[in-house]
């Protein structure tokens, strides 16, 4: 009985494991790269170089360059969309208001830790405009601050958060706060000594942070917890 040679896959059609395998790997190896050369300083071949595999993989898996661009941008956004939107639950008391801001807090020095080239790009998208990925934007990181705003209004509601606050002023004044904490770290190391690397400071400025604004969004009169 004749045995039948298997079929080779068609030249550029990867196996299913070895797609999955050069989409990651594409992935990986572009995050570094726009985040040190940004968007136009990085070419395909760059990234297909630093991935180790075929240039044209880039544009089977997400239709060139930009299609890459978006998609880091994108997976980091609904990861941590999800993230907020599992740790900021409208908390039934004050304590358990404060308790989730804090969760919050470090959950968001721990991106920029974990994280930091995604932020850079990010960053540095929000200070170009959005020009290629605005439509994320909303989808994402917009919705986080959203999803703050209203843990912020449910503490309204249940009245033991300040009834004259300014919800969107004071969600801006708490992620522009943070967002400044995070990036100047690597100076306060430098000058200061004091490093958000280290745990017992990461947790005292933890705590100082939701101390400063719980503080200055509670209500002034007491309420039963």
């Amino acid at each position: 009985m004749t045995r039948k040679t298997p079929k080779k896959p068609k030249a550029g059609r990867p196996t299913a494991g070895a797609s999955e395998d050069a989409r990651e790997l594409l992935l990986k190896a572009a995050i570094p790269l726009f985040a040190k050369k940004g968007y136009a300083g990085t070419s395909v071949k760059d990234i297909a170089d630093r991935a180790g595999v075929n240039v044209s993989l880039v544009s089977y898996h997400f239709d060139g360059k930009e299609g890459l661009y978006r998609t880091c941008i994108e997976n980091f956004g609904k990861n941590r969309l999800a993230a907020t939107e599992r740790i900021l639950q409208p908390a039934a008391t004050r304590e358990e208001f404060r308790v989730r801001l804090e969760m919050f807090i470090d959950d968001l020095m721990v991106w920029f830790d974990e994280e930091p080239d995604l932020c850079s790009i990010v960053q540095r998208e929000a200070e170009m405009g959005f020009e290629m990925t605005r439509d994320v934007f909303e989808q994402t990181f917009v919705k986080i601050f959203m999803t703050f705003i209203g843990f912020v209004e449910a503490g309204q509601k249940k009245k033991y958060l300040r009834h004259d606050l300014d919800t969107e002023i004071a969600g801006r004044f708490f992620f522009i706060g943070l967002v400044h904490i995070t990036q100047k770290d690597e100076k306060a190391k430098k000058l200061l000594g004091i490093s958000l690397e280290d745990p017992a400071y990461r947790k005292k400025m933890k705590n100082q942070l939701s101390l400063l604004f719980f503080e200055g969004m509670q209500a002034k009169d007491k309420v039963t917890k």
